[in-house]
């Protein structure tokens, strides 16, 4: 998650080990990261603990690829469009950064911060492996619609 080491100044390992929750990523940082990978190029690590893979590290890849229409029925009828970011794994080679099963699970930022909820993803290969989320700065919104007074974080 560190891989640059001039990026980690004020950096502490959390006591327990565990990455805590405490805020999102806002879109302008989604579209132009702040963090820097190993070459010193502006690029945001990102972890997610699916069901199927477990914990894993990728990279927010900054494309946004395709649509994904939202539609609830019922009580409270939500109907949106999300354009779907993508996640590539952390090293393309060898490991995938999701699999069946992991839908749903929150990707976070190395700080704790939400950037998306995972949606879906695959790839022949490991190497052409992609994984979609809705970012988390389209989807919280609609959920304050629906469930306006609750709190994720």
């Amino acid at each position: 998650m560190w891989p640059n080491p001039a990026d980690c100044k004020g950096y502490g390992y959390p006591e327990n080990g565990l990455l805590q929750i405490y805020d999102s990523v806002p879109e302008s940082e989604m579209i132009m990261p702040t963090q820097l990978n190993a070459h010193g190029e502006c690029a945001m690590p990102v972890v997610k603990n699916g069901c199927t893979t477990g914990t894993t590290v990728g990279w927010l890849n900054g494309l946004k690829s395709k649509v994904h229409y939202y539609r609830c029925e019922g009580d409270t009828k939500i109907d949106f469009k999300s354009l779907e970011t993508t996640f590539i794994p952390y090293d393309a080679g060898y490991d995938v950064f999701s699999d069946r099963g992991d839908s749903g699970s929150i990707i976070l930022d190395r700080y704790g911060r939400i950037v998306a909820i995972l949606t879906g993803g695959g790839g022949i290969t490991n190497s052409t492996d992609v994984t979609f989320g809705t970012p988390w700065y389209q989807l919280f919104p609609q959920i304050k619609v629906v469930l306006p007074s609750c709190f994720v974080l």
